[in-house]
């Protein structure tokens, strides 16, 4: 049955606009390409408004490891807190949109978290952005900066995001995929009613999987064109157990990165990111911290109007050196022979050996590694030296 809105003109009369179903699906799925907000995220959590980002059309799903693509998913699109979201898309006079859909997306769902290998979301991303001449990186600056400033939140410049939060994001992202933290997506512009059924017993059912009906009403009289989405099938319950069971925060601060830390290595492991956390303090660094997945503790060098991040500290325990950011954008660490040196100094601290080959990378030291009394000194040592190399003051050598 078809459906009807009215608009008050401005003399207070009311003037009727027709529903007008779509007649093909892939004007709709062209639509919902160019305009992610229609997934009605404020919809899927009120509390806390999902925003999308498009990672590729039609991606091919495999059923074995080593096998080749047997389905294609019409859209794969990711939230702010890296939580892959499958979207397939239907009329609702298309059968189909009923029960065959339902076993196609759970195939979708079954075999993409089992064979797509780390790495494959950000390559299908980095994919679509070449081709269609987007910056990656200021694409996710975007999606984070839907969660709002805080003073933690660590700055960007030229609205890119940093390498080890970018990092961070899609290790995130890899994450949730092998954890089964994806959402599933029907979106039609008529859902019926065994389908919605289907969708609330799926998300009674399922333990990490949240799946979600978008009903896309299409209105249209002349030239105007309205679309109306609705959310249909989740309840408030599978979102509060979804935020209970996996602890997401959208606000990483010093005491919930080192509870972090401490659970994931150890109170050892801990102690060498609180000793980071003082030397930031005692330099009047400011401390920077991501919001997505994990998290991350990032120390801030200012340099000039901008500031430059060394080294980042996520909280699975690790202290990462970031020699790829330090080459472009790290003052008198865009020096080669800088770099190398910093490398040296890193390989006398007990146990570290890291190749001159990763001079332009992102080497990691394990934070356990460092929790001997003289490798914690060292390693104080050597971000003094990396920081006076960043702002050119006071440089020494090794």
């Amino acid at each position: 049955m078809s459906s009807t809105i009215f608009v008050l003109t401005s003399d207070n009369a009311a003037q009727t606009i027709a529903e007008r179903p779509f007649t093909r699906e892939k004007p709709l799925q062209e639509l919902l390409a160019r305009e992610p907000a229609l997934l009605a995220g404020d919809q899927i959590d009120p509390d806390s408004p999902r925003q999308f980002l498009l990672i590729a059309r039609e991606v091919g799903i495999e059923d074995r490891s080593m096998g080749g693509s047997r389905w294609s998913l019409d859209h794969l699109f990711v939230d702010q807190d890296a939580r892959p979201t499958l979207v397939e898309v239907k009329r609702g006079e298309d059968t189909r949109a009923r029960r065959e859909v339902v076993g196609q997306m759970l195939d979708y769902a079954a075999n993409s978290t089992k064979y797509w290998p780390s790495g494959r979301i950000r390559q299908l991303f980095e994919s679509r952005c070449q081709a269609e001449h987007l910056e990656p990186s200021a694409q996710i600056a975007q999606l984070l900066e839907a969660r709002g400033p805080t003073d933690t939140e660590v700055e960007t410049e030229n609205s890119t995001l940093a390498a080890p939060l970018l990092d961070a994001f899609w290790n995130q992202v890899d994450a949730n995929i092998a954890q089964g933290e994806i959402r599933i997506v029907f979106l039609a512009d008529r859902l019926p009613d065994e389908l919605v059924r289907i969708i609330e017993y799926l998300n009674g059912e399922m333990r990490c999987a949240e799946v979600v009906g978008i009903e896309l009403r299409h209105y249209q009289r002349d030239d105007l064109r309205f679309l109306v989405p609705r959310v249909v099938g989740l309840s408030a319950n599978k979102r509060s157990s979804r935020r209970a069971r996996t602890g997401v925060t959208t606000r990483w601060d010093s005491e919930s990165i080192l509870d972090r830390i401490q659970k994931e290595s150890g109170a050892k492991a801990a102690q060498v990111a609180e000793c980071v956390m003082q030397w930031c303090d005692q330099r009047g660094f400011m401390r920077g911290f991501t919001r997505a997945g994990v998290g991350s503790f990032v120390p801030e060098v200012p340099l000039g109007k901008h500031k430059v991040w060394p080294v980042a500290i996520s909280g699975y325990g690790v202290i990462k050196f970031q020699l790829d950011h330090l080459a472009h954008r790290g003052g008198g660490m865009k020096s080669h022979e800088a770099r190398l040196e910093l490398i040296r100094w890193l390989n006398t601290i007990h146990g570290v050996n890291i190749g001159e080959d990763r001079v332009n990378g992102q080497p990691s030291i394990a934070l356990s590694q460092i929790a001997r009394s003289e490798s914690m000194q060292k390693l104080i040592e050597i971000l003094d030296w990396t920081a006076s190399q960043i702002q050119g003051v006071f440089p020494r050598q090794i």
